[in-house]
C-alpha cells in the first residue's frame, strides 16, 4: 500500500487581498495526512505551476479549496458511519431482547458421546465422538459399539 503526503500551495486574490491556500478539497481525511490513499492521484492532477480555479468562502476568503463538491472520501466516511450505527443498533437490540450473544459451539467430550450411546442414541453418540476425537465414521461406530458390548457384559 502506497501513501503520499500531499503538499499543495496556491495563491489567489479576493477583495483586493492576496491569500495562500493549501487545501485541495473539504474531505473526510486531511489532504496532508500521509495515510490518505488518494494523495497520489491528487498530486498527479496538479503538477507544479498548474493554474487552478480557487473556490473560497465569501464571508471568510481565507477558507479555500481548488476542488468543490463531495469527494469519495466523504462518501466512504459516511458509509463507515452507517455501518457502525447499524452494528450498534443490532447489538443494542440483541442486548435489550435478552438474547445472549452467540458463543462458539462447545466441543463434546468422549464421555458425553459414551453417555449418549448408553442412552440409546447411537447416531448422536457417533457424531459427538467424531467431533471430540476427529475420528472417521467407521472408527467412531466401532469404538462406541465395542464400548456398549463391554458395558453390557459387565
Amino acid at each position: 500500500m502506497w501513501a503520499y503526503r500531499l503538499d499543495i500551495n496556491y495563491q489567489y486574490e479576493a477583495g483586493g487581498r492576496t491569500y495562500e491556500g493549501h487545501r485541495v478539497s473539504f474531505s473526510a481525511w486531511d489532504p496532508q495526512h500521509s495515510l490518505n490513499l488518494f494523495n497520489g492521484w491528487t498530486a498527479a492532477r496538479y503538477p507544479a505551476g498548474t493554474a487552478v480555479s480557487v473556490h473560497f468562502d465569501p464571508a471568510d476568503p481565507a477558507l479555500s479549496v481548488i476542488e468543490s463538491g463531495v469527494r469519495i472520501s466523504a462518501w466512504m466516511a459516511m458509509l463507515l458511519g452507517i455501518i457502525l450505527i447499524r452494528l450498534g443498533a443490532r447489538f443494542k437490540y440483541q442486548a435489550s431482547s435478552g438474547e445472549p450473544p452467540s458463543a462458539p459451539a462447545r466441543q463434546p467430550t468422549v464421555e458425553e458421546a459414551k453417555m449418549l450411546a448408553l442412552s440409546g442414541d447411537l447416531i448422536a453418540a457417533i457424531k459427538a465422538y467424531r467431533k471430540a476425537t476427529g475420528a472417521g465414521l467407521k472408527e467412531a461406530k466401532d469404538h462406541l459399539e465395542a464400548f456398549l458390548a463391554e458395558t453390557k457384559s459387565k
